[in-house]
């Protein structure tokens, strides 16, 4: 319908929903993020979130949806931090976690997640990433006018236990100069400051995967609501952008 209202969903498989799809045919209309949608009277509607999402991939996506789509409401699920999506050398990317490597083309992984895990993730660096992430997702959100809301859908990303990641920060586990940790500690603390005040549907210290196991609300194998579900998770976050 030209002029409605858009709402635009992102995230990893948490947001998706595809697991759905072994228990009905028509699991996009019965998912939580079209329920939600449902909910506001907001017919249009899109959903980038994929399976393996990385919050890196998050932030790529929803800059070519903000300009291309032009929402009017943007809800992020934040996914895990550990997550990541790579280049490929043949043009295609991998999405990839601890265990696992997805490309978006079909393309050979090369198991791309046991060289990055060994040699180049680092989980202090990662973080700060994270941050930075959501301090975009910020700025896009007053250049553009777009109403955000962010929720942790699978770990709490560290928000308010970062200083537990200070080992992993090179200036402490070399033994550098303190001030250059507290330096890091700094600039840490100035990005928290900056996307504390933002419209949060959950705690820093939750996340939709605990949320869901905690309350026994019926999932899949991997912990991803199913149908039953389903109205359920709509209704938690609702109560978040209700407010």
């Amino acid at each position: 319908m030209p002029g409605a209202p858009k709402i635009y969903f992102n995230g990893c498989s948490q947001v998706e929903n595809g697991h759905l799809a072994l228990e009905t045919d028509n699991w996009i209309e019965q998912s939580w993020p079209w329920l939600l949608a449902h909910h506001l009277n907001l017919s249009e509607y899109r959903n980038d979130a994929i399976s393996l999402g990385s919050n890196n991939r998050i932030l790529r996506t929803t800059i070519d949806a903000i300009l291309e789509y032009h929402p009017d409401i943007v809800i992020i699920g934040l996914t895990d931090p550990s997550r990541i999506e790579l280049p490929v050398a043949n043009g295609d990317r991998c999405r990839i976690n601890v265990h696992h490597c997805n490309t978006d083309n079909g393309s050979t992984s090369y198991q791309y997640q046991t060289n990055w895990f060994k040699k180049h993730h680092n989980n202090w660096l990662t973080f700060i990433s994270t941050l930075q992430i959501v301090y975009q997702l910020k700025m896009l959100k007053q250049v553009h006018g777009f109403r955000l809301y962010l929720f942790n859908a699978v770990s709490d990303n560290y928000f308010e236990s970062w200083e537990q990641l200070l080992p992993d920060s090179f200036n402490v586990a070399h033994n550098r100069q303190p001030w250059r940790s507290k330096e890091d500690q700094q600039l840490v603390q100035r990005l928290l400051d900056e996307i504390k005040n933002l419209n949060w549907l959950l705690p820093w210290d939750d996340n939709l995967y605990t949320i869901v196991t905690n309350k026994k609300w019926a999932t899949d194998k991997f912990g991803h609501a199913a149908l039953d579900s389903q109205s359920a998770v709509a209704e938690l976050l609702l109560q978040g952008i209700d407010k």
